[in-house]
């Protein structure tokens, strides 16, 4: 097996998907009313709009940590069976070509 890192593609992933996760938590903060002057200025169901928005924006950045969360462990679980199936054995190598006594002896040829 010649996997022994993950892909550059990989890291990249998971990476944004943090840098996601950052901005849907900033935008949980910015839109939460009561620290804003939000909450001066909107009242009622409109106020409590705000505060289910931030909610949501909340459970998605939950969710994306959880999910890269869960990425990262698979990574490293598959290079620890990577090195472990790679420790076992050695690199294949070549066989030497059969020359004409080989042939010969096994009955190939006459």
């Amino acid at each position: 097996m010649i996997y022994t890192r993950p892909t550059f593609g990989t890291v990249f992933r998971v990476n944004r998907r943090f840098l996601w996760a950052y901005l849907w938590g900033w935008l949980t903060m910015s839109s939460w009313p009561s620290g804003t002057n939000l909450a001066q200025h909107f009242e009622g169901p409109l106020l409590w709009a705000f505060y289910v928005l931030s909610v949501f924006c909340g459970l998605i950045c939950w969710a994306l940590v959880r999910g890269n969360i869960s990425r990262i462990a698979t990574n490293l679980k598959r290079d620890r069976e990577v090195a472990k199936f790679n420790s076992h054995g050695h690199a294949p190598r070549s066989d030497r070509m059969a020359n004409r006594n080989d042939l010969k002896s096994g009955g190939l040829i006459r």
